[in-house]
């Protein structure tokens, strides 16, 4: 298949869809008002003359009213000749027009009358599900077969009495009371409303009689136009068959034929006796006779229930004064059946009192299992309905009610009891009202939970309002059920409207019993509640409570039970001593408490002390640990600080810096291992500096030997120091010069190698030395001159040093002896004049 033909294809099939969306929504034709006021949702069924009306479901968009809209397409009839579209479509005007004239439960209800337009008439009606002919063929002139309520197609035997009932009780109001003979009671005039209920419509070939002061009322005959198209006229096999002869006149009983030829397609699925064709429009008599030769044979009554058999033969008589009349049938033994005469009643009980209608409730639940699910939920129900408008009767009703909600699915109880039930909701008496639901409550919320913006808002207001009812009986039922329903209330329902209703109750009540059932519930729901709620609300209350009985108190140590051992909520060592072993001790010894309840009292409050003790315990334990560790880091950092005599002491070093410094205090945070905000502040800033410290160059001192060597040359020279070095290495081992090494022992300068002595120690050392031994050998002078004169010489601001340092007299006697020693040292050599001048000055 090459790509032309794909395109070709996929184009016809999109035309062909957009052609049949535009037929099938009406509001592709703005040109008529309904189509403006209603909201189409979906095409549920069609009828009329040839189904030429298709019924859609809508809802009037000013008031969101379901409703049904019947709309006529008038090219739909562009089959037809002119002449037979024009006879058809007054014959339509003229019936909708009668229908809405017509006010009776067995009519069609119309909501707004005819609409006509150029492309299209239209009228509104009650909420329907179609007509017969749609549910003997589901498909029958739909569009789509997605009709749920046209699936079931199948009647029950109550069904088809009930609805043959509703329909001749209607055939008494028109032929009694309006004077009106239908001409063509058949399937597609038949419409089936929501409820299930059978109405009449379709009066476009009705007649009024043309003896209103004579009895029985004469009519006119219904002839066969032989050259009208029958699409254009009524549907002749539910014809009488005297219509069909050359009478001018008959009587009501010709819509009772038309009733039982009705009942005769009911009972085989919707199929004729026989049909009226093409054939038998210019000869009705054969027609007639074919009919008349099948209602003599016992084959066509064979699907008919035999106990049923005898009053159905009466309808389709020939003779038409063996046929009952309208008033007649409803007494005939068919209808007297125990689930039509209940259905009956549905229909006449606004007519009852009170107390008929309360027995009749109170024994009805009994039949509501033997009638079909479908009649419960659609006829039945919308009777029961009814009675929620009087608050006296809903308690009568209700049982019932529920007893069929019980059998629906999610979907059903959604559609068919809901939109009953929310009125009754709001019911705040009688008293029992409120009792039943809270009984069935599980049930409701189990029903509603599929739901969950339907039960928020209306199962959730409900338990509210319960608990602010007057009737003791309500308020107990309302807290057994909370504990059921406390997990669909979410933090902020339960927080706001919840407990602060519980907790009114509780602390305004004057019975005991709904005081301890508050406490009950509310321990009841502990474990859905956060740990703040319970501590700042809950216990609160319990400690609120106006009342010390023995079952109050023993609600309340259940409470205190509860919320000690639960590992979510728990409550802390200081609200435990501040506030509740305080409130319970005084509570053990009331006078009411019996020895099994003061045990269970005292046993919770030495539970309490324990955990007390034991959490308090184990913070003083951390405490001390902490404390522990503080000193000892202490220790250990004044033992291993590294201090400025300490060998391995790095200055640049960040981390020794570090570990020499002192801890600072710890916040109780840091001390439980948290860093307090100081903390973390004071290591990140060592964090950065030991960073800034890596990135830096270390330093690394110069090497420069001209720098070495302009530092030395311009360092003085310690003489003294050399001098006495010179003269130790000098002088003769004696005893002379033994006392002189240990008078210099004894000044305490045997490490002077290591740890150089300033020059005023020197001067004071070498008067002393001179002084003790009048005559030193000064041959070491000698040297230090000898060795010195190979060195730098000695500076002018040297011996200016030296000279202030040592007096004058001392001065001579040194150069005395000096000159002494030289002439008298044979191997010493001697200096020039102008060396000596030189150092002496």
């Amino acid at each position: 298949m090459n790509m032309e033909s794909v395109l070709n294809r996929l184009r016809d099939t999109v035309s062909a869809t957009v052609y049949q969306v535009t037929s099938n929504v009406s509001t592709a034709l703005p040109g008529n008002p309904l189509t403006r006021q209603y909201e189409l949702i979906r095409q549920v069924g069609s009828a009329g003359p040839g189904l030429v009306f298709k019924i859609y479901e809508a809802v009037k968009k000013s008031t969101q009213e379901d409703a049904a809209l019947f709309i006529l397409e008038k090219k739909a009839l562009e089959k037809l000749s002119k002449k037979d579209k024009e006879v058809l479509l007054e014959a339509i005007r003229r019936g909708v027009a009668q229908l809405t004239r017509l006010r009776h439960p067995s009519m069609l209800t119309v909501q707004h009358n005819l609409e006509e337009s150029r492309d299209l008439i239209a009228f509104a009606t009650e909420p329907v599900v179609g007509s017969l002919s749609n549910l003997f063929d589901a498909n029958k002139n739909l569009d789509t077969d997605d009709s749920k309520d046209s699936q079931e197609r199948s009647f029950y035997d109550v069904e088809i009495k009930y609805g043959l009932f509703s329909i001749a009780e209607g055939l008494v109001f028109l032929h009694k009371d309006a004077k009106i003979l239908h001409r063509n009671i058949s399937p597609e005039n038949i419409i089936i409303n929501r409820n299930g209920l059978w109405k009449i419509s379709g009066f476009d070939f009705s007649v009024t009689t043309t003896t209103p002061n004579e009895q029985p009322y004469k009519y006119p005959a219904l002839k066969v136009l032989p050259d009208t198209s029958l699409d254009a006229q009524p549907n002749f096999s539910y014809v009488a068959l005297e219509n069909l002869r050359d009478n001018s006149l008959v009587d009501a009983s010709s819509d009772i034929f038309s009733l039982g030829i009705l009942t005769l397609t009911l009972y085989n699925q919707g199929s004729a006796p026989c049909t009226f064709t093409s054939s038998h429009q210019y000869n009705p008599s054969k027609f007639a006779a074919e009919l008349e030769g099948k209602l003599s044979s016992n084959n066509c009554w064979s699907s008919i229930p035999e106990e049923s058999r005898k009053h159905i033969k009466l309808l389709c008589s020939i003779d038409t004064t063996l046929r009952p009349d309208a008033q007649q049938i409803s007494k005939l033994q068919i209808f007297q059946d125990v689930l039509v005469r209940a259905l009956q009643y549905f229909d006449s009980l606004f007519q009852w009192d009170n107390a008929q209608k309360a027995q009749f409730y109170k024994s009805f639940p009994d039949l509501l299992d033997k009638f079909p699910k479908r009649v419960r939920l659609r006829g039945i129900m919308s009777g029961l309905a009814k009675e929620f408008v009087n608050p006296e009767m809903v308690p009568f009703v209700l049982p019932n009610v529920l007893q069929i909600a019980k059998d629906t699915t999610d979907e059903e109880f959604h559609t068919w009891i809901v939109p009953h039930l929310v009125p009754v909701f709001k019911y705040k008496e009688p008293i029992q009202i409120g009792i039943y639901l809270l009984q069935n409550m599980e049930f409701l919320v189990k029903k509603f939970n599929t739901k969950p913006e339907s039960l928020r808002e209306h199962i959730i207001p409900l338990l509210y309002r319960f608990l602010e009812s007057d009737a003791y009986q309500i308020q107990e039922l309302c807290l057994s059920v909370v504990p059921t329903v406390i997990h669909l209330i979410d933090y902020s329902g339960t927080k706001n409207s919840l407990l602060p209703r519980i907790k009114k109750l509780a602390l305004n009540t004057k019975l005991l019993s709904v005081r301890v059932n508050c406490l009950v519930c509310l321990g009841k729901i502990l474990e859905h509640l956060d740990k703040w709620l319970v501590l700042d609300e809950v216990l609160t209350l319990v400690m609120q409570m106006p009342s010390r009985e023995p079952a109050v108190i023993m609600a309340s140590v259940g409470i205190f039970k509860l919320v000690l051992n639960s590992s979510k909520l728990g409550m802390t060592k200081e609200i435990l001593a501040t506030k509740v072993i305080p409130f319970l001790v005084p509570m053990s010894i009331e006078n009411g408490l019996n020895l099994q309840q003061f045990n269970t009292v005292m046993m919770l409050i030495r539970e309490m002390l324990s955990k007390v003790e034991e959490d308090h315990q184990t913070k003083l334990q951390q405490l001390d640990s902490i404390k522990v560790q503080h000193d000892s880091f202490f220790t250990s950092s004044e033992s291993n600080k590294p201090a400025t005599s300490g060998a391995n002491f790095d200055p640049f070093n960040f981390n020794s810096v570090s570990a020499a410094l002192p801890p600072q205090n710890l916040s109780n945070g840091s001390a439980s291992g948290v860093l307090s905000l100081g903390d973390k502040e004071r290591l990140a800033f060592q964090k950065e500096q030991q960073q800034r410290l890596n990135s830096e160059q270390p330093l690394i001192p110069q090497t420069n030997s001209s720098l070495s060597n302009k530092n030395s040359s311009n360092q003085a020279k310690d003489l003294t120091s050399t001098l006495i070095s010179a003269n130790l290495n000098m002088l003769p081992k004696s005893s002379s010069s033994s006392g002189f090494t240990s008078n210099i022992s004894s000044t305490g300068f045997a490490n002077f190698n290591t740890q150089p002595i300033s020059h005023q120690g020197s001067t004071q050392l070498t008067n002393n030395s001179i002084s003790s031994n009048s005559k030193p050998n000064m041959s070491s002078l000698d040297s230090l001159v000898i060795l010195n004169s190979g060195q730098s010489r000695i500076t002018g601001q040297s011996l200016n040093a030296m000279k202030s340092t040592v007096g004058a007299p001392s001065i001579s006697s040194f150069a005395n002896n000096v000159s002494t020693n030289h002439q008298s040292s044979q191997s010493s050599k001697q200096l020039s004049k102008s060396e000596l001048e030189e150092f002496l000055n």
